[in-house]
C-alpha cells in the first residue's frame, strides 16, 4: 500500500471532538425543527385561507376581521413595550440635564 491510500485510511478513522460532534447533531435537529415548524405554519395558513375564501361571504368577513383583529392585538405588547421604555430614556435625560 502507498504511503497516500494509507494517509487516506488514517484521515477517513479520525473521529471528531465529542462536543463538536453533539454541537453539531443539536444544531442540525434545531433546524429540522425550525423547518418542519415553518412548513406546518404556510399548510396552516393555507387552510385558513381556503376556509375564509370557500365561505360565506359575511361569515368570510367577520373570520376575515377576527384573523386580522387578533394579528393587531399580538402586536400591542412590543410596541407598549417600546414606548414605555423611549419614556423611561426621555424622563432619564431630562432629569440628568436638571441636575
Amino acid at each position: 500500500m502507498t504511503s497516500r491510500g494509507i494517509e487516506r485510511m488514517i484521515k477517513r478513522e479520525q473521529t471528531h471532538h465529542l462536543k463538536n460532534s453533539k454541537k453539531r447533531i443539536l444544531a442540525h435537529k434545531n433546524l429540522e425543527q425550525k423547518l418542519r415548524s415553518q412548513d406546518l405554519a404556510r399548510k396552516l395558513k393555507a387552510v385558513l385561507l381556503k376556509k375564509v375564501r370557500s365561505s360565506d361571504s359575511a361569515m368570510g368577513a367577520v373570520l376575515n376581521d377576527a384573523v386580522r383583529l387578533s394579528y393587531a392585538l399580538h402586536l400591542i405588547p412590543p410596541i407598549w413595550k417600546f414606548v414605555v421604555k423611549q419614556i423611561r430614556k426621555s424622563a432619564k435625560k431630562r432629569d440628568k440635564g436638571s441636575n
